[in-house]
């Protein structure tokens, strides 16, 4: 017997009216025809009318997304403020004036971020090969 925890989970996905889509291997959501809908169909594989982004632009378990710029400025945008105050709390940047500081920490995010973009691309390229191989030996079997 389900415990009232599952009742409930289950209750509430009859709740919602559901529209179903498929997800392309970019992320992005394309509509399907009511018919066209197969049976075996999970509530996973659906969105409750709404359009969702991150839903879709979220990678599968265990998956690594894309490499984007905009997501690496988004931890540039956190970086490097951390990397100021690190150069002027440590030993060394007593010596430097705020705008030498400044420029400094301009310095390290110039090289900060393209790094940070080259380590997104590689990973992406790693994880997308490893799952290729893992694919591949699976339909062997």
């Amino acid at each position: 017997m389900a415990t009232k925890k599952q009742r409930r989970r289950r209750e509430k996905g009859k709740r919602h009216e559901y529209e179903y889509v498929w997800v392309d291997d970019e992320g992005h959501e394309i509509e399907v025809e009511e018919d066209a809908v197969p049976a075996h169909v999970t509530p996973t594989q659906r969105t409750n009318g709404r359009r969702s982004s991150k839903a879709a632009a979220a990678p599968a378990r265990g998956g690594i997304q894309p490499p984007s710029w905009r997501r690496v400025l988004k931890r540039a945008a956190i970086f490097v403020p951390l990397m100021y105050v690190a150069i002027t709390v440590l030993p060394g940047g007593d010596d430097l004036s705020t705008t030498g500081k400044v420029l400094l920490t301009l310095q390290w995010a110039l090289i900060l971020i393209p790094f940070m973009y080259l380590m997104e691309v590689v990973s992406y390229r790693v994880w997308k090969r490893r799952t290729e191989k893992s694919s591949a030996r699976t339909a062997k079997r």
